[in-house]
């Protein structure tokens, strides 16, 4: 699969987003009925794409810049 940099970003912010979601306000969703394990695989596939994009670096970067709003 074909994906650009700039999307890579994106999709692990929105999964990290989801699960804090799911950590925060246990909420009646989809996410309320997925056992941790699968969440945990997520993760991991986030964290996949983002070492083979090169991406790790800048990703923490744009985090800590987020955490200063």
């Amino acid at each position: 699969m074909r994906i650009s940099r700039k999307n890579v970003l994106l999709l692990n912010h929105v999964i990290e987003r989801g699960l804090v979601v799911k950590d925060d306000e246990k909420n009646d969703g989809l996410l309320s009925n997925v056992p941790e394990e699968n969440l945990e695989e997520l993760k991991s596939i986030a964290g996949q794409y983002l070492e083979k994009a090169g991406l790790i670096e800048l990703n923490e970067k744009l985090n800590e810049l987020g955490k200063g709003k």
